[in-house]
């Protein structure tokens, strides 16, 4: 995939999530969404982009969102699964903000 697409998809999934804090899991995205992400690794087209063989330990040296470990959006977002939906909102709305940034 190409680093123009990645990106477009990638604001697309998370916007949706922003938009729907609700959905609290990407496998939960509606079906012409989800299926755009459903191969990628990580469910992430950046990730595709970034660390395509999972190796046990992430390297994702040049992802727009230097990482989804400790103290990420990423994981701020799926940490909001036991929070609420404002969390959610403000860390998705954060991964979109961060990847349409991203010059590529």
């Amino acid at each position: 995939m190409k680093k123009r697409m990645a990106k477009k998809r990638v604001i697309e999934v998370w916007q949706y999530l922003a938009d729907y804090p609700e959905i609290r899991d990407k496998g939960h995205l509606p079906d012409h969404i989800f299926a755009k992400i459903r191969g990628c690794v990580h469910l992430c087209p950046l990730c595709d982009l970034f660390n395509p063989v999972i190796t046990g330990a992430e390297d994702c040296t040049g992802c727009p969102l230097g990482s989804c470990d400790t103290g990420s959006y990423f994981e701020r977002w799926i940490l909001a699964r036991r929070y609420d939906n404002a969390t959610r909102k403000i860390n998705a709305q954060a991964i979109v903000d961060a990847v349409k940034a991203w010059e590529i």
